[in-house]
């Protein structure tokens, strides 16, 4: 009895600079512009062997608590899909290690393009070697003649997006909570919600200031960068953690949502609160 093999797929999603599992990529978010026609891609192999690479378009939504669900074939279709105007090469490549390679998307624009905002997610497949070599060298056979064998397929996946709506991006702060951790007088969260008005996406960074009862200005003591609302969102639900060495006191507490260059980079919100 012969089993094949066993894959375990694990998806994580770049919002900002990072690397993972022998892979880096950047930048981790391409956006093309009204102007823009070609953008590029780096991927780097960063381990101590060769790594093949395979890339594909992944087509997800938005959910209110910042995380991605995979559209079904009917949401796919009704979805603004970025994939349907972009097309890139290569679509599998092999890295020596260090090695890096350029990976080029090109935009075709169309009367149909140019309506909307339109997002898909580009994905890239780590292949384990041994899925590289021949199966007969890789099985291991135990004493019942039962062969198995069990491959780790790591995805990554960054998000490819069509700029097109050019008005006013109306951003709204609301539904702000503050929660102390009793454990620590310089730790708390401040939950809050993104609530967006305006057609297309806009992604921008948090910065949580405080300003102590009585005193005269306010200090940065957290931070959430990469804050995303993509264009069928109309809310997300975000929090924004204490990590500053500052005490947490009586005293008035303001959010700053500021947009960044790749979506608008003059918006910039703000909401307040007191907290004793």
């Amino acid at each position: 009895m012969k089993f094949h093999t066993c894959v375990i797929a694990v998806i994580l999603i770049f919002m900002s600079y990072q690397g993972h599992a022998d892979l880096l990529i950047t930048p981790t978010r391409i956006v093309f512009s009204e102007r823009d026609r070609v953008q590029e891609v780096i991927l780097v192999n960063t381990a101590s062997e060769p790594r093949t690479y395979a890339l594909a378009w992944l087509e997800m939504k938005q959910l209110d608590n910042l995380a991605y669900a995979k559209l079904d074939d009917n949401e796919a279709k009704a979805f603004a899909r970025a994939s349907d105007f972009i097309r890139f090469t290569p679509r599998r490549l092999t890295l020596q290690p260090g090695e890096n390679q350029r990976i080029k998307l090109m935009l075709r624009r169309t009367s149909n393009s140019q309506d909307k905002d339109y997002r898909s997610h580009l994905k890239f497949t780590v292949i384990p070697n041994a899925v590289m070599q021949d199966d007969s060298n890789d099985e291991s056979t135990n004493a019942n003649g039962t062969q198995i064998k069990l491959n780790l397929f790591l995805n990554y996946s960054i998000p490819v997006m069509i700029k097109n709506d050019s008005s006013a991006q109306n951003i709204a702060i609301s539904n702000l909570a503050f929660r102390k951790n009793i454990d620590s007088s310089t730790n708390a969260t401040l939950t809050f919600v993104l609530n967006k008005t305006s057609p297309g996406f806009t992604f921008g960074d948090i910065t949580l200031l405080f300003k102590a009862e009585g005193g005269s200005e306010f200090v940065p003591v957290g931070y959430t960068n990469n804050v995303s609302v993509y264009h069928e969102s109309n809310l997300v639900k975000a929090d924004v953690v204490w990590t500053e060495p500052v005490a947490i006191q009586a005293g008035q507490l303001k959010i700053v949502y500021k947009g960044k260059r790749e979506s608008v980079d003059t918006l910039y919100v703000e909401a307040s609160l007191q907290i004793k």
